[in-house]
């Protein structure tokens, strides 16, 4: 108490010390605070970014030598040798590649979700340019003269030759349908391919008076023109076929396309009206007559007629007046063509059609209704059921992480509702699940409510499957198709966590209009698609090696030592690099992070200078007062109790202090230099680090006192003993 007595008796002394160690702690707890929040923002900053390498089309282009010249053709795969040398890239350089994208893709039947369609999506050019593809068969020699003789429009798309735009997987597995047509029209067997390889075909047109199946996105065809393309495995077979103009007849395809769909968005885009049609107004719709011809200034001579704008008008041609209230479809049982060898459950060729046989067409003589419930509907009834099943089917993406898919990577998709999934929740398989935000609108779905997806397997033998894996299409990866052969495996639960949204909602392979280029493409997912942990998943998922399927996560700041592996292995434009701007933003954080260390340093500095000065001149100053109470007769452990409860009594309060004022400083500081060098830091005051900072400064400088004390007290010892 004597200490804390004199200290009383000297305020000017004993407010200088407190005020002394309130400057020392508070400049220490600045250059503290910074360097935590440089490294705290540099973890943090880390973790914002994800550089990540994609495989270009580059190389799936072969070119071959012929005599008509030189021919290139698009591998919808990467070389054998390219995808190993990545392989050997991930094993050889884990400092440079942190891990593989491998999302696995599984399927499930929803029956209360319905899935998106992209007929409800203003999609321009989405078959890439089918206009310019087609026009050179269709157009005749001399056509105004054609035109003005042909004035029947339903004549003129007939003698134009009948046209289907043959098979495509777009819109898969949503694109089954089974109609009911009344025939109009058929034409002649058509024989292609090789000698060995026949493609026999017969081109057949109806007008579709009910729809038994199908997607219920798409637009109600009833009333539209059917073009139907029938595909045999022999010629003996297409000659067996007897068909009878004006019957009824039932029939079966799974590559559904709306080209009444096409026409209208052509309108709206490629002829840049900016105008969104939902649908075309017959009274608008004109086709050139001898009368009205020199009526229009019609800059393409192959036009057969307009169709009306306000103000404005574009021309229709062959293929438009095809398209218009028309729908294409294929039918094609493409089991028939198996011979028993190449499946690998050794199915024999009578096996493998009882499997995978497809209705395609069936005369009816009484009501599809009658039809379907009599035994030889059988087949249908079962091909009706998958449809259901495919219409209401989704793809499960299980994912190693949300960051690593190249969309969200790219910031080409976000979420905007929740969260990602935990790192418990990856690693547990917890059944949790991020959705789209077009799946949540038009379903009625939030942040916490539930889905039971229905899973089942892949069938990698099925003939349609392999048809829709064998080019690009719009749903890619899209849900597999179902058939009885591949039943409901397990029922789950999943919990939705997020949301997420893609700046292009639907993305069309091969659309220049969209803006997307052709490797983009591979990356794209649809707004179907649901994503879950990987771990969670319990049917079978398929693996791939490219696009979706596959990409380089990189260490953030790799990318370059990467393009140089990439050179030296003979790679030119192999890979794509995205990085979220780490390069650009990594200069302004390592300024700041210089500036944090350049703060710490100093701070550390100027602490120990005011604290050696505080010890100087507090503690080392007591010599007079220690001799005065070894006059008295005090005892040398006095003597260091009294050294240590003054100048601790000036330490804690000033202690406290310094606390206050550098816990203001530290909060000021982070947030001014993060802002003039482009980073923002993630983590200002942390109170615990600040009385961290406090306590064990305290304890260091209580520490030297006493150490100080002891050699003051020892002096003495000395001078008591000389006497």
């Amino acid at each position: 108490m004597k200490s804390i007595r004199q200290l009383l008796r000297q305020p000017l002394k004993t407010l200088t010390g407190v005020l002394l160690i309130a400057a020392a702690v508070a400049v220490l707890c600045v250059g503290v605070g910074q360097g935590y929040a440089s490294i705290r923002t540099q973890k943090n900053f880390e973790e914002m970014f994800t550089t990540t390498a994609i495989t270009t089309i580059n190389y799936q282009y072969s070119t071959e030598r012929a005599s008509t010249g030189v021919t290139s053709s698009f591998n919808r795969h990467l070389p054998e040798d390219t995808v190993a040398w990545m392989e050997k890239l991930v094993e050889e350089h884990p400092e440079l590649v942190k891990a593989v994208s491998a999302p696995g893709l599984a399927s499930a039947y929803i029956p209360e979700l319905i899935p998106s369609n992209y007929t409800q999506y203003a999609w321009p050019d989405s078959r890439g340019g089918l206009e310019t593809t087609y026009f050179s068969s269709l157009i005749p020699v001399s056509y105004t003269e054609y035109v003005l003789t042909n004035r029947n429009m339903e004549d003129m798309v007939r003698k134009t030759s009948i046209l289907s735009l043959g098979a495509s997987p777009e819109g898969a597995p949503y694109s089954c349908a089974m109609l009911e047509i009344v025939l109009t029209e058929h034409g002649e067997i058509q024989s292609s391919g090789t000698e060995e390889n026949p493609y026999i075909t017969m081109e057949i047109t109806g007008t579709i008076e009910n729809v038994i199946g199908l997607q219920e996105g798409f637009k109600d065809p009833t009333g539209y023109t059917a073009r139907l393309t029938m595909v045999f495995a022999d010629r003996k077979a297409a000659e067996a076929m007897e068909l009878v103009i004006g019957d009824r007849y039932l029939v079966y395809g799974m590559d559904y396309y709306d080209t009444h769909w096409e026409l209208v968005y052509e309108f709206s885009y490629r002829h840049n009206n900016g105008i969104i049609l939902e649908d075309l107004d017959p009274a608008k719709w004109k086709i050139f007559t001898e009368e009205n011809w020199e009526n229009y200034d019609i800059p393409n001579e192959n036009a057969v007629g307009v169709y009306h704008f306000p103000e404005k008008y574009v021309w229709i041609t062959p293929y438009n007046a095809q398209m218009y209230r028309s729908i294409t479809l294929t039918l094609c049982d493409l089991s028939q063509s198996y011979d028993g060898t190449g499946c690998q459950e050794g199915l024999t060729a009578e096996e493998y059609r009882q499997r995978y046989t497809a209705p395609t067409i069936a005369h009816l003589n009484g009501t599809a209704e009658e039809f379907l419930a009599s035994e030889e509907g059988k087949l249908w009834r079962e091909t009706l059921g998958n449809i259901e099943v495919n219409n209401h089917a989704f793809p499960i993406a299980g994912i190693q992480d949300l960051s690593w898919i190249t969309a969200f990577a790219r910031n080409k998709a976000e979420l905007v509702q929740g969260r990602e999934f935990s790192q418990e929740e990856l690693d547990s398989g917890a059944k949790v699940c991020i959705i789209s935000s077009v799946l949540a609108q038009d379903n009625g779905l939030s942040v916490g409510d539930t889905i039971s997806p229905q899973f089942y397997n892949y069938d990698p033998h099925s003939p349609y499957q392999k048809f829709v894996e064998d080019d690009y299409n719009v749903t890619q990866p899209g849900a597999y198709f179902y058939s009885s052969h591949t039943p409901i495996v397990t029922t789950e639960t999943y919990t939705i966590v997020g949301i997420y949204e893609q700046d292009v909602v639907w993305q069309a392979p091969f659309a220049s209009a969209t803006g997307v280029g052709e490797e983009d493409q591979l990356y794209t997912f649809s707004p179907n698609t649901i994503f879950v942990p990987e771990t969670s998943v319990s049917s079978d998922m398929a693996y791939g090696t490219q696009g979706f399927f596959y990409a380089l996560i990189l260490e953030n700041g790799a990318m370059d030592d990467v393009k140089i592996l990439e050179s030296q292995a003979g790679y030119s434009s192999l890979l794509s690099y995205y990085d979220q701007g780490y390069a650009d933003m990594s200069k302004g954080l390592f300024d700041y992070a210089a500036a944090a260390s350049l703060a710490f340093k100093t701070g550390a500095v100027v602490y120990a200078v005011i604290v050696l000065l505080f010890l100087l001149l507090y503690p080392g100053r007591e010599t007079k007062t220690l001799m005065t109470m070894h006059s008295l007769g005090a005892t040398r452990g006095a003597e260091i109790a009294h050294i240590f409860i003054g100048s601790f009594t000036i330490l804690l309060a000033g202690t406290l202090l310094g606390l206050i004022g550098g816990g203001v400083l530290w909060s000021k500081l982070t947030t001014l230099i993060p802002a003039s060098k482009e980073v923002t830091a993630s983590y200002g005051l942390d109170p615990s680090v600040l009385l961290g900072v406090g306590s064990l400064q305290l304890l260091v400088v209580c520490a030297l006192t006493v150490v100080l004390a002891l050699f003051m007290s020892r002096k003495r010892s000395g001078l008591r003993k000389d006497r």
